[in-house]
């Protein structure tokens, strides 16, 4: 009997060490192409995220452009109509985005983003007739479409200190009433706390915006542009090593607010 339980005690402690062996764990792991000198990296003691990334993304921001140009059924608005101080077009826009992206190097990040826009356009002017005297105008216009952006992170660290250059190019695809251009440059330095990151920075924004739209017989085209700098805040939170989350939210001139939920692979 005091054999069979010895046998017995032997077994257990046997099948639990072959648990815990990696048993082939060399054979079964699989190369890491990306990113490139991401060995090396790792020898001289960085932490590098995982290689592949997937975020969802929820982007609200309200802006005020300056007009560049605009017409009435062909004839410049301000010789059309007798247009009284400052033509005024404010936006409301709300961006759902799913992002892919890789780093390429240690300190390198691309990505490719595409998504769902809608968009509430106001412009606002002030007439001045002989008769009718000063009469207020609100022309709305709504859109939605297709929005893409291709960008890259440029990323240093020392220490938990970190900084990020990111440039990215973007467009807006919406039938025949928006046509929209993007280019943006931003600057963010910051800290990292373990699982949290909290960063500040700066974003230089220049675009294009060309409205056309039409109410029964009169036809607006208006030539937008927006261009500065504004300052930015954040926070990133890692869940785990494959979960994560970013907010970020930008001051001045331009609102944003930025909710991302990402996956690394």
């Amino acid at each position: 009997m005091k054999l069979i339980i010895s046998l017995i005690i032997l077994l257990s402690s046997l099948m639990s060490l072959a648990q815990e062996m990696p048993v082939n764990k060399v054979s079964e792991e699989k190369p890491r192409y990306f990113p490139i000198w991401g060995e090396e990296a790792k020898k001289m003691g960085y932490t590098l995220p995982r290689a592949y990334g997937i975020n969802i993304s929820r982007i609200e921001h309200d802006e005020k452009f300056g007009v560049k140009k605009a017409t009435l059924n062909g004839e410049n608005l301000f010789d059309a109509l007798p247009v009284t101080g400052d033509v005024k077009v404010d936006t409301e826009t709300k961006i759902n985005m799913i992002r892919t992206d890789f780093w390429l190097l240690p300190f390198f990040n691309l990505y490719l983003g595409i998504g769902q826009i809608h968009s509430d356009v106001q412009l606002e002017f002030k007439t001045q007739l002989p008769i009718v005297g000063a009469q207020q105008h609100k022309i709305p216009f709504k859109a939605t479409g297709t929005v893409a952006n291709l960008g890259g992170v440029l990323v240093a660290g020392y220490n938990n200190w970190f900084a990020m250059t990111n440039v990215n190019l973007t467009d807006v695809i919406i039938e025949d009433e928006l046509d929209v251009s993007l280019y943006s440059i931003a600057f963010r330095g910051g800290y990292n706390a373990g699982k949290l990151q909290i960063f500040t920075g700066a974003m230089y924004i220049d675009s294009d915006i060309k409205i056309t739209g039409s109410r029964q017989d009169i036809v607006l085209n208006v030539s937008l542009s927006s261009y500065g700098w504004h300052g930015l805040a954040g926070l990133n939170y890692e869940i785990n090593r494959e979960f994560g989350l970013t907010t970020e939210l930008s001051f001045g001139d331009r609102y944003m607010y930025l909710l991302e939920f990402g996956y690394r692979f």
